[in-house]
């Protein structure tokens, strides 16, 4: 008696596992070669859901493997151990373990309160800024994608907080705001591509000494190369006024990069910072409207000697693609 043939929902279904297991092998591959170009950079903003996907799919693969009749087992089978293998290998690219709340995270906590926030360039509207600064009671603000529109909004800002400086410069535009007495501020040109960060140094409260912060928004990476390229050198040039530092160094803003991504892990190894959000959560910043299932490219990254008493993130903004993030320091 001939075989039964599969039906066509089995084969569209197989068909489809395929594609996916075909996907995760090719973004599988891009990782591992990532440092080498930048458009296999690209691939590793994606790790953190290519991990969950690819362990959905080893499920799914693996129920249907064992439901299926003879002549569509062994197929179920080879997709079933691609998915398996792809995701054991994100598994150790996306760290998942650090994600876990295991280290005290209160809001409450005391030192210096520090919020940073992308408000998008085309944002005309900032007064949600105000909702959440009355919230959070931040001592420094740092703003990104600063423009024109928004100056009036800044010089009311600064009654506030005096000790600040900003510039208008649309997606290249970056302002800090203190209201803590003796902040110093001024301009650094990371690595002379023109595009300003900030360095603000808050006086010392106590014998643990003064906090050196950069303020900094990257260049965002796209199909052309450069960009993303460019952005490597602003990282670097971070290493570099790090390592010139030296001590109570604090770095944090739209840095355009996940922690999955190797000039990102260059940077912290490289300068000795470690990132904020490791043992308290994901903290996915952009796009703001899928959060949760957005990618963290908003960080606040530490030296050894800071103790980081929060890291949270702002409410979900109406306005900006990026949702702010929240720190207390000491």
């Amino acid at each position: 008696m001939p075989a039964s043939q599969p039906s066509f929902a089995s084969r569209i279904l197989l068909a489809g596992a395929g594609v996916v297991g075909l996907f995760c092998a090719i973004s599988l591959i891009a990782i591992l070669f990532s440092r080498w170009h930048p458009w296999f950079d690209l691939f590793t903003h994606m790790t953190w859901h290519l991990f969950w996907g690819a362990t959905a799919f080893s499920v799914v693969c693996w129920i249907a493997m064992r439901m299926s009749g003879d002549e569509l087992r062994r197929s179920w089978q080879m997709r079933f151990l691609v998915c398996l293998g792809c995701s054991l290998v994100f598994f150790c690219f996306a760290k998942p373990w650090e994600v876990f709340p295991v280290v005290k995270n209160d809001p409450k906590a005391p030192g210096v309160r520090i919020a940073s926030w992308n408000v998008l360039l085309s944002n005309q509207d900032l007064s949600e800024l105000d909702r959440w600064r009355e919230a959070w009671q931040p001592d420094v603000i740092v703003l990104i994608e600063l423009s024109s529109p928004h100056e009036s909004f800044l010089k009311e800002l600064s009654k506030e907080y005096p000790y600040c400086e900003w510039t208008l410069r649309g997606a290249s535009g970056i302002g800090v705001f203190s209201k803590i007495p003796g902040t110093v501020i001024s301009f650094v040109d990371l690595a002379e591509l023109s595009v300003p960060a900030m360095e603000f140094v808050i006086p010392a409260s106590t014998e643990r000494g003064a906090l050196h912060a950069l303020a900094v928004h990257t260049f965002s990476p796209r199909l052309n190369p450069d960009t993303t390229w460019a952005r490597d050198l602003q990282l670097v040039a971070v290493k570099d006024w790090a390592q010139r530092v030296g001590e109570r160094v604090l770095v944090i803003g739209d840095l355009n990069i996940t922690p999955w991504s190797y000039p990102f892990q260059r940077l912290q190894r490289d300068a000795g910072l470690a990132d904020t959000r490791v043992g308290r959560g994901l903290f996915p910043t952009w796009p703001a409207a899928l959060s949760p299932f957005g990618i963290p490219i908003d960080h606040a990254l530490v030296s050894e000697d800071l103790d980081v008493g929060y890291r949270g993130r702002m409410h979900h903004p109406r306005q900006s693609d990026h949702r702010g993030i929240a720190l207390v320091v000491q």
